[in-house]
């Protein structure tokens, strides 16, 4: 009843960490093609969003975790100076 719903409720992950985890499960990040392959899922993901603002958040929140998963604070402070210039 109610007190099994809330508790559902209660454990569910936010949508993006759900699609991160599945995401990364399915390729090998330890490898480079795996990397370059999970980039082209969570755009062809992104893609599929039919509201912008979601969109917007969802790629953000992905390229952010992407970035801090497989890159150091240095190269990322260094792509970004790069992309600025």
């Amino acid at each position: 009843g109610a007190t099994v719903m809330a508790k559902l409720i209660k454990q569910a992950k936010p949508i993006v960490d759900f699609l991160w985890e599945d995401l990364v499960r399915s390729y090998n990040t330890r490898e480079i093609m795996g990397r370059v392959n999970l980039k082209k899922a969570i755009r062809e993901l992104v893609a599929q969003i039919q509201d912008k603002e979601l969109k917007d958040d969802i790629s953000a929140e992905l390229n952010a975790k992407m970035l801090r998963r497989f890159y150091s604070k240095r190269e990322v402070r260094a792509m970004a100076k790069q992309s600025l210039q």
